[in-house]
């Protein structure tokens, strides 16, 4: 009585590979989703960016949004400009003080 069924054990590996089956679908249908929901994040950002006439904060939150995808080419080069635009804020703010009169 206690001996494997093989009709069973078989039926119970059809169940198992169809759960599997479901499982690996829903994961590739979560991914597709999020890939849809980064590409709109960096579409909002990037026109952030643009109405706040490039703004380190906003650019910063679009290189995350660039490195969460992947794509260190494009991240970089926000780097890049934010940390420009950064470097060079002390000499703005020294120019707008202390202008000459």
């Amino acid at each position: 009585d206690n001996a494997i069924n093989p009709k069973t054990s078989a039926g119970m590996r059809i169940g198992i590979a169809a759960v599997i089956i479901v499982v690996v679908t829903m994961i590739v249908l979560v991914k597709k989703k999020m890939e849809s929901y980064e590409k709109e994040a960096i579409e909002t950002l990037t026109v952030a960016a643009q109405l706040s006439n490039r703004h380190p904060w906003v650019l910063f939150d679009l290189i995350g949004a660039y490195a969460t995808m992947a794509h260190t080419e494009s991240a970089q080069e926000i780097m890049e400009e934010a940390m420009a635009r950064t470097n060079a804020l002390p000499a703005r703010i020294n120019d707008f003080f202390f202008q000459p009169a």
